[in-house]
C-alpha cells in the first residue's frame, strides 16, 4: 500500500499542468428597453431622405420653368403691377416703360440685391414674378367690392387730391407719393377702419376716390332723412 501510494503520488508529480491566465472578456452593454434600429429602418430612412431631396429638386425645378415660361411672354403692363403690388410703383398701369416705371425697378433690384440695370431680367422677375399673383387678387378683391373690372389704379396726384380733399393731407399736389403722403393715406385708413400700410389698395381707393372732384357719391341716409322731414313740413 505505501509503495502504491508513493509511487502514485510520484507520477502525478509528473502530470503537473500549467494553466495560461485567464483575459478578462468585456462585453457591450445593450440596453434592451431601448428600440436597436435595423438595417432595413437605416435603409428606409436614407430612402426617405433621398426622395425628399428629389421632390425638392424637382419643386425648384417646376418653379424656375414657370418663371422662364412667364418671362418669355413678360409685358411692361405685368411688371408694372407686380411693382406697384410691391409698393414701388405709383403710376399708371398702361404699358408704357418710362422714367417712372424705370426708376421702380431700380429702387426694387437694389432693395433685393440685384444688379441696377432699370430693365426686368430673368432674375429680377423670379424675385417680382410673386407679386403678380398679389396684383391680381387684389384686384379680384375689387371687383367683389363694386369697383368696375375696367378700372385703372391711381394715380399719384388723384391720391394726393383725394387726400386733401378727405382733410388728412396738407402737401403739395405733384404726383409724387412719398413719407407724406404715405402717412396720409395711413391717417385716412384708421379713420375708415381698413389695415393702415399705407398702400393705396382696391378697398383703400373704393373709400377714398369719394373724394375726388366731380365723383358722384351715394348720400348716407341719416344725412338725407332731415332733408326729407323738411321737405315735408313745408
Amino acid at each position: 500500500m505505501f509503495c502504491f501510494v508513493a509511487v502514485y503520488g510520484s507520477g502525478c508529480g509528473h502530470k503537473t499542468e500549467t494553466k495560461e491566465a485567464e483575459q478578462p472578456v468585456t462585453e457591450e452593454i445593450v440596453d434592451f428597453n431601448k428600440e436597436q434600429p435595423s438595417e432595413t429602418s437605416q435603409e428606409a430612412g436614407q430612402a426617405t431622405g433621398a426622395a425628399g431631396t428629389s421632390q425638392v429638386a424637382g419643386q425648384e425645378a417646376q418653379t424656375s420653368q414657370e418663371v422662364i415660361s412667364s418671362f418669355e411672354t413678360l409685358t411692361v403692363q405685368q411688371q408694372q403691377e407686380a411693382l406697384k403690388a410691391a409698393g414701388f410703383y405709383q403710376g399708371k398701369v398702361d404699358g408704357s416703360y418710362g422714367p417712372m416705371t424705370k426708376k421702380s425697378v431700380e429702387d426694387f433690384q437694389l432693395q433685393n440685391g440685384l444688379t441696377v440695370s432699370g430693365k426686368v431680367d430673368l432674375a429680377t422677375w423670379g424675385k417680382l414674378r410673386p407679386y403678380l399673383a398679389t396684383a391680381a387678387q387684389g384686384a379680384a378683391e375689387g371687383s367683389l367690392s363694386g369697383m368696375p373690372s375696367n378700372y385703372q389704379t391711381p394715380t399719384g396726384k388723384d391720391i394726393q387730391e383725394a387726400l386733401k380733399n378727405a382733410k388728412v393731407y396738407q402737401g403739395k399736389i405733384d404726383g409724387v407719393v412719398g413719407p407724406m403722403t404715405k402717412k396720409a393715406v395711413e391717417d385716412f385708413q384708421k379713420q375708415n377702419g381698413l389695415a393702415a400700410d399705407g398702400k393705396v389698395g382696391p378697398k383703400t381707393w373704393a373709400k377714398l376716390r369719394t373724394y375726388l372732384a366731380g365723383v358722384q357719391t351715394t348720400v348716407p341716409l341719416d344725412a338725407a332723412q332731415p332733408q326729407a322731414d323738411a321737405q315735408a313740413n313745408q
